[in-house]
């Protein structure tokens, strides 16, 4: 992942802090087309688990949907 996203700063969620919910949107929404990237990257890799190089896969489609850009930017909108 670090190969392919420079300063990585993907936070993890906190159940608790609404705040955490924002930058961890907020930090997709900027660095999606290298998370993207090194998700395919792990997707195509054939010394990976066929479950993770699926899940990577999956996750690949989802951020490159529309759904997903259009719910992220509405959110992100939505709360400035």
């Amino acid at each position: 992942m670090l190969d392919y996203v420079d300063g990585l700063i993907v936070k993890s969620l906190c159940n608790t802090r609404w705040e955490s919910r924002i930058k961890s949107v907020t930090t997709i929404r900027y660095q999606a087309p290298q998370l993207r990237a090194a998700l395919l990257a792990l997707s195509e890799d054939p010394d990976v688990e066929s479950k993770d190089r699926s899940d990577a896969k999956n996750l690949f489609d989802v951020l490159g949907s529309f759904e997903f850009i259009f719910g992220m930017t509405f959110y992100l909108l939505s709360i400035k």
